[in-house]
Parts: structure tokens; sequence; C-alpha cells
């Protein structure tokens, strides 16, 4: 009998594991879909302004939106290359 309450002890401390992992992903996809809508209202918002140098900024500011902390390090792979660090250039654009 004593194992069977182990037993019971073990499948009550999984599904308290189980549903705490699905609050904590359900917590996450919130966070992203309002960083996805943000993003989306910077595209909605400026989108139809005229200018390569605002079509960068508008870009430049949806990228910094999505990606958060990991910005820095996109752009720094987004310009690395086959000629080292800086074989491409990343353009923050110019606000309308």
């Amino acid at each position: 009998m004593g194992d069977d309450w182990s037993q019971f002890d073990r499948d009550c401390i999984d599904r308290d594991n189980r549903e705490a992992e699905i609050q904590q992903k359900d917590k996450e996809i919130e966070r992203l879909k309002e960083v996805i809508n943000k993003a989306l209202i910077l595209a909605e918002e400026y989108g139809g302004i005229d200018g390569d140098h605002h079509k960068a900024w508008i870009i430049d500011q949806m990228v910094r939106t999505l990606l958060g902390d990991k910005y820095n390090q996109f752009v720094k792979n987004a310009c690395a290359g086959e000629d080292g660090p800086n074989t491409y250039e990343w353009d923050v654009g110019i606000a309308p």
C-alpha cells in the first residue's frame, strides 16, 4: 500500500509540474502576441510613408520590437559575411 501512495504522490507532483509548464508557455504565447502586434502596428502606421530611408527606419523599429534584447546580436549577424564582421551595413533609417 505504501508504494501505491508514493505513486499517487508522484502523479500529483507530475500533474502540478505540467500545469506550471502550461501556465509558463501560455504567458510566453501572450507576450509574443503582444510583441507581434506592436510590430504590425508600426507597419500599419508608417508603412505607407514614401522614401527608402523611412522604410529602413520602419524595418529597424519592427526588428527592435520583435527581438528586444537580442536586437544587437541580430544586427551583428546581419552585418557579418565573407569579408568579416562588417561585410554588410545595417541601415537604421530616418524617422518619418
